[in-house]
């Protein structure tokens, strides 16, 4: 009886050793660590490259559609960096930086860092163009950074422009690479930042809007969402494996210098536009009782634009002090509502 050749299993899915070297040249325990050295080992204090946003020896995702700023916004952190000064608020640890403007030409992108501020003794590594061979661009990231120790942080502008993935919707090899840029991050001490796309189609929770696999986002310790609203604000949030997540803030753009600066959270924008917003109708409400006395809820309501459920709660505070309420509030006899006459003083 003949036996079946035992079936093999696609590269991707073979088991592992106990002990490896990955790509990166780090050996994987083949020991366990016991309970008691964790509990026993001192607590290492994260250090950042821009303070509470992006680690030493970490990763991080940009993620944005095209032309919503993901350029400008790794330009400026390149300056920032090189320079050791503020981005967007934050101080940063200053060091070499290495950008890989994979899609652009060197004089625009050389044109814009001057713009941003770039002076010549700027330690900024600069690469423009295709990668020639995309299956061992982190082999030469990696002697890039070994050649060039006080790189602090790499920008990869864009992510599929630098990396082999055949698809990038398969998990376990967008896994597979971005592990690749974890362990190189681990073994330099720096920081690698990857810019990614954004789907086309808008997703409640921008944090999950990055096109392709989830392994994208869920292999980094800090993910960046630049968008613009309906209105062309443009807008950043963060989710992060070390620091406080940054909620929903908007971003302001100078033409002049083609830069950005963080504006409000988008939670204080909408408070004080509710504010706003209250105090107009309040105003016409005030304005139309006066010049119609007598008049209905409905009156009110339709004469003044906004929110029904708003223009009646306002309607109940000015009661009292400004607004005398006649009626019983039924059918066929409705509130009505008068101003107050102010008594003369004698």
């Amino acid at each position: 009886m003949r036996q079946r050749a035992p079936t093999r299993k696609p590269e991707r899915y073979r088991s592992k050793s106990n002990e490896q070297t990955s790509d990166c040249g780090r050996s994987c325990p083949a020991v366990p660590i016991q309970n008691h050295a964790i509990c026993d080992a001192p607590e290492e204090a994260i250090e950042y490259i821009v303070e509470g946003l992006l680690p030493s020896s970490g990763s991080s995702a940009l993620i944005g559609k095209p032309k919503s700023g993901k350029t400008t916004f790794s330009r400026q952190l390149a300056v920032a960096v090189a320079q050791g000064g503020e981005f967007l608020g934050r101080s940063t640890v200053q060091g070499a930086v290495l950008l890989l403007a994979i899609e652009e030409k060197e004089s625009e992108v050389r044109r814009h860092l001057n713009e941003l501020g770039m002076c010549r003794t700027d330690p900024i590594f600069l690469r423009c163009g295709a990668v020639p061979d995309k299956h061992v661009a982190v082999a030469q990231l990696e002697a890039s950074l070994k050649a060039n120790p006080d790189v602090k942080i790499v920008i990869i502008d864009t992510l599929f422009r630098f990396l082999s993935c055949r698809d990038s919707s398969d998990y376990i090899m967008v896994n597979d690479v971005m592990e690749h840029l974890g362990e190189l991050a681990r073994s330099t001490g720096a920081h690698i930042l990857t810019v990614h796309h954004m789907k086309k189609k808008e997703t409640d929770d921008p944090l999950d809007a990055a096109l392709g696999s989830t392994a994208i986002t869920g292999g980094v310790d800090s993910i960046l969402v630049l968008w613009a609203d309906g209105a062309g604000v443009r807008k950043l949030c963060t989710r992060q494996r070390y620091g406080i997540d940054m909620p929903q803030t908007q971003l302001c753009w100078s033409p002049a210098t083609r830069e950005l600066s963080l504006g409000a959270s988008c939670a204080e924008v909408s408070r004080l536009a509710a504010g706003e917003n209250s105090r107009r109708i309040e105003g016409e409400i005030i304005q139309y009782v006066a010049v119609n006395p007598n008049c209905s809820q409905d009156d009110v309501c339709n004469a003044v634009a906004g929110k029904r459920t708003l223009k009646l709660q306002i309607i109940q505070q000015l009661c009292g002090d400004m607004f005398v309420q006649l009626g019983a509030g039924k059918k066929g006899d409705p509130h009505t509502y008068t101003t107050r006459t102010i008594p003369a003083m004698a």
